[in-house]
């Protein structure tokens, strides 16, 4: 798929590059690389308004 969008979740899981492993009460990692159910919930306002962006300028084309 040539016009796949990609979102950079890094400045939100990771801020500052740097990645902890309690956030606001909430364990981040279940292991080396996969987010807790929980957490991955957390950002869902950010999320969401980064998917209503990427649809803006897809509509914008």
């Amino acid at each position: 798929m040539t016009d796949a969008e990609v979102v950079d979740t890094h400045r939100v899981i990771c801020p500052e590059g740097r990645c902890h492993m309690v956030v606001g009460g909430l364990v981040v990692y279940t292991d080396s690389n996969h987010l807790t159910g929980s957490y991955s919930l957390s950002p869902e306002k950010w999320f969401s308004a980064a998917l209503r962006d990427l649809d803006s300028v897809r509509a914008g084309e």
